[in-house]
C-alpha cells in the first residue's frame, strides 16, 4: 500500500514541479509548505480526534502519498545549488511557513471538526 502511496504523491509532486518548472525554488516550497499543512490537518481530523483511520491506511497515506509528496531532498539540493544569501532566505522561508502552516491547519482541523461536531 506504501507504494501504490508513493505513486500517488510522487505524481502529484511532479505535477506541480512541471507547473513551476522555470521557478525552481517555488514548486518545492508550495511542495513542502502544502505538504505539511495537509499532513497536520489530516492528522488531527482523521487520527487524532476521529479515530477513523487504521494502521494501513495511516502507512498508505502519511508514508505513501504525502511522503513521496513532499520533498525535503530536493530542498537540500536546491539550497547547494544557490549562492549564500539566498540559500539562507530560501531555508528561512522554509522554516518559518512549515511553522506557519502547522499552525495554519491545527486551528483550520480544530475549527473543523467543531462544525462537524454541531
Amino acid at each position: 500500500m506504501v507504494g501504490i502511496g508513493g505513486f500517488i504523491g510522487g505524481a502529484l509532486r511532479e505535477s506541480i514541479e512541471l507547473i513551476f518548472k522555470n521557478a525552481s525554488p517555488i514548486g518545492t516550497l508550495i511542495i513542502n509548505l502544502t505538504g505539511t499543512f495537509i499532513t497536520v490537518l489530516l492528522t488531527q481530523i482523521l487520527v487524532k480526534k476521529l479515530n477513523l483511520l487504521r494502521q494501513i491506511q495511516i502507512d498508505f497515506l502519511f508514508v505513501g502519498i504525502i511522503g513521496a509528496y513532499t520533498t525535503y531532498s530536493t530542498l537540500i539540493l536546491e539550497i547547494t545549488e544557490m549562492s549564500v544569501i539566498p540559500a539562507i532566505i530560501y531555508m528561512v522561508i522554509s522554516l518559518l511557513g512549515g511553522i506557519l502552516m502547522v499552525y495554519l491547519a491545527q486551528w483550520v482541523g480544530e475549527e473543523a471538526i467543531k462544525k462537524w461536531q454541531n
